[in-house]
């Protein structure tokens, strides 16, 4: 794939994924579809961005600091036939050992995503928690820099979200 088709497939996710937050803002339950759909894009743009920029580049290190849980997060959405039979990829046993496992999808507010899923042999569940709006703030200064990178001038909707955010009480 061209570096020009990477870079406007990793912004094509970033687009789709700043309509799937916008559509889950203030909508309760009924944004947790928008929510899943969100953190597949987001993920997706990630891995597009990565590819361009390397992933030793510094901005590829702040947004996997600002997101730490999207690609499990993402694996748990996209992979939901696997977790529901207990075959998932965050599912299986470390050790060797059968036992019970779990999985459990949340939507809270403020539009975060949260799964609670249990290896095989573990008797406590890991949580790994995606807010869709700040991860995709982070994936937008990721996908900023891919496209700098590549000397393209970002559009509007990217300088948008990946500019800073405002400080608080301002």
């Amino acid at each position: 794939m061209s570096v020009r088709t990477l870079l406007g497939y990793s912004h094509a996710f970033l687009v789709a994924a700043d309509g799937h937050a916008s559509a889950a803002r203030g909508r309760d339950v009924d944004g947790e579809v928008d929510g899943m759909m969100c953190v597949i894009a987001l993920q997706n743009a990630v891995v597009g961005a990565t590819r361009l920029l390397g992933r030793d580049h510094p901005a590829v290190a702040e947004c996997l600091r600002r997101a730490p849980d999207l690609k499990n997060v993402r694996d748990m959405v996209t992979h939901f036939d696997e977790y529901a039979t207990g075959t998932g990829r965050l599912q299986r046993s470390t050790d060797g050992s059968d036992g019970p496992f779990g999985w459990t999808p949340i939507w809270s507010s403020p539009e975060t995503l949260l799964l609670l899923t249990r290896r095989k042999g573990e008797s406590d569940a890991t949580h790994y928690e995606v807010a869709v709006h700040d991860a995709l703030r982070a994936v937008a200064a990721l996908v900023f820099a891919a496209a700098e990178s590549q000397g393209v001038e970002p559009g509007p909707l990217l300088r948008r979200l990946a500019a800073p955010a405002p400080a608080a009480g301002a």
